[in-house]
């Protein structure tokens, strides 16, 4: 069993991916009963980083989990810092051999509900919104890693307590997860 990071009480699983767009490391982070707790890296290919390197993500209220990787040793402190639109991001170094501590053994994301997933054939795949749009620009490697960020996703309406879709319907909070869906990516 891999180890587990503590956030918040919260004893939080790390799950290494790959993006599919650039082939750099994604790092999230589940819950112990498998649902996603968020994505802790961003994928921008454009900017150029060294292998090792990732940037994190520290909006949307991922400070503890940033906070976390950094003091377990699995990221560094910040080597630099990037612009990206109105964010200036931390990138850090990967430390493989602590990573390793805490990826191997069982896969904790078997726990995740496929349901929404549609076919396992694909390239890519894309998490859709309840309005049938993409959250993010990018695609991921695996339907397991797009559920995953949709989860995450969906836990920044938690305060709100719901969706508000383009046509005004609002979605409670508890439903927001069964009205998205994973599907492989039309590139």
């Amino acid at each position: 069993m891999p180890k587990t990071l503590m956030i918040h009480d919260e004893p939080c699983f790390l799950v290494r991916e790959t993006y599919n767009k650039g082939g750099r490391t994604a790092l999230a982070l589940l819950c112990q009963d498998g649902s996603p707790y968020c994505v802790a890296t961003i994928n921008e290919p454009d900017i150029t980083l060294a292998q090792n390197e990732v940037i994190l993500k520290t909006r949307d209220g991922q400070e503890a989990a940033i906070a976390a990787l950094m003091a377990a040793g699995i990221v560094s402190q910040p080597l630099r810092h990037v612009s990206l639109g109105y964010a200036t991001e931390p990138v850090v170094s990967l430390n493989e051999t602590v990573i390793k501590d805490y990826v191997e053994g069982e896969d904790p994301i078997e726990a995740l509900d496929p349901s929404s997933i549609a076919a396992d054939d694909a390239d890519g795949y894309e998490a859709l919104g309840p309005d049938g749009y993409p959250i993010s620009p990018e695609t991921y490697s695996t339907a397991e890693a797009a559920q995953a960020a949709l989860s995450a996703w969906v836990r920044v309406y938690e305060r709100q307590g719901y969706y508000s879709t383009s046509s005004g319907h609002r979605i409670p909070y508890q439903d927001i997860l069964k009205s998205c869906r994973v599907e492989p990516s039309a590139d």
